[in-house]
């Protein structure tokens, strides 16, 4: 059913009318909501403090970009959680909620791949960690030595033989969790501009259709997109998660849990993948309706007066539709629940010279592994590949 029948239909002026399941969803979702806000906003008043104090001492003009980045993370699962409980209360913002959550978990994700990346240091440190990764390969599946579970058949192109990840190797995931960002963001875009066009809506077996040309051919690839975006975009993450982890070592790892970092980012990339899941779904209540006027017949007369006659048709509410949204949004409120009590142990905001800690004990390792003589890691190096 088109959502825009659904105008001006909300869920608190009709709670009598439906079923006692969507209160069982609501009590869900408000919990994992409130646990959410909870999660968030004590992680973000408990480091603000300690974290201008910080600041203030060792004089930052601004707060450091590692940081930066982690409060974003932290903080748009609370915004994405409020945003979806609200849309089970509101169902025609359904789609306008998939766009805006769409946007929300791209900058996620696009936080989380350059916080990895800032852990590998400035030029030329990254090359010369790459030596730390192991040779395996890459691109296969686990069954096969490799990481990408999602797409192992990159292994034929990518990593017939096993060998050191380099750093053109990581650029290429970089550029496909880039892809993910841009399709997820793209599609969702799509399907609210399709919603915006006029259509005409009919009733076939209890059930409102909209009739627009090629609908379900356009569906087909939009689910395909959605899902190929989803693969693409965790072998990207996957391999710069264990990439990072490898280069900067098991006893770093463990200091700084880069993994678990980035593999936090793997929820947002199969939101698109749950969508379409959610989309096959075949649940539907037939109760409660909204009338939707359609016009069959309009007379012009010839004083400038017109007539027209029609059908009211009665329109359920609660369609496939609208019940893969509410699931969908459900869905939401728990996994940014969880999330948030991730990132709550995951992100120390406060500690403002993590980085450079974490770059002089690398640098240490670079040290111990070349013998006495070290080189600079972090001066410039006028364009001179080491």
């Amino acid at each position: 059913m088109p959502l825009n029948v659904l105008w001006g239909y909300t869920v608190f002026n009709h709670l009598g009318e439906l079923p006692r399941f969507f209160y069982a969803l609501w009590a869900v979702s408000g919990v994992s909501v409130a646990a959410t806000l909870f999660f968030s906003w004590q992680h973000v008043i408990e480091n603000h403090s300690r974290l201008e104090e910080n600041m203030e001492k060792e004089g930052h003009a601004y707060k450091p970009f590692h940081l930066a980045l982690a409060q974003t993370i932290c903080t748009l699962p609370a915004f994405t959680s409020i945003l979806a409980f609200t849309t089970m209360f509101v169902p025609a913002t359904a789609l306008a909620m998939e766009m805006v959550i769409a946007i929300f978990a791209s900058i996620v994700i696009g936080c989380l791949t350059q916080y990895a990346l800032l852990a590998l240091g400035t030029p030329p440190m990254p090359k010369r960690l790459m030596q730390f990764t192991p040779e395996k390969r890459w691109w296969c599946g686990s069954l096969c030595g490799g990481v990408a579970e999602m797409t192992p058949y990159f292994g034929l192109c990518l990593s017939r033989t096993p060998h050191k990840m380099t750093l053109s190797g990581l650029r290429l995931a970089f550029r496909m969790v880039e892809a993910f960002i841009w399709s997820f963001i793209i599609l969702s875009v799509w399907n609210v501009t399709q919603a915006m066009v006029p259509a005409s809506v009919q009733k076939v077996d209890g059930w409102c259709y909209s009739t627009q040309w090629l609908k379900a051919q356009v569906e087909i690839v939009t689910g395909v997109a959605a899902i190929w975006s989803t693969f693409v975009g965790s072998t990207g993450l996957m391999v710069i998660s264990n990439v990072v982890s490898a280069a900067i070592g098991e006893s770093l790892d463990k200091e700084i849990q880069m993994k678990r970092k980035v593999n936090s980012g793997l929820i947002y990339l199969n939101l698109p993948l749950l969508k379409v899941l959610l989309d096959i779904m075949n649940t539907g209540y037939p109760t409660p309706t909204v009338p939707y006027s359609v016009s069959k017949h309009t007379v012009i007369g010839n004083d400038g007066t017109w007539t027209t006659s029609g059908v009211t048709l009665q329109c359920p509410v609660f369609d496939r539709k609208v019940m893969s949204n509410m699931f969908y949004c459900v869905f939401i409120t728990v996994l940014m629940a969880h999330t948030a009590y991730i990132n709550k142990e995951l992100y120390p905001q406060y500690k403002t010279s993590a980085k450079e800690e974490l770059q002089r004990a690398l640098e240490a390792r670079l040290a111990q592994d070349a013998g006495d003589e070290r080189q600079p890691l972090l001066a410039e190096q006028d364009g001179e590949d080491i």
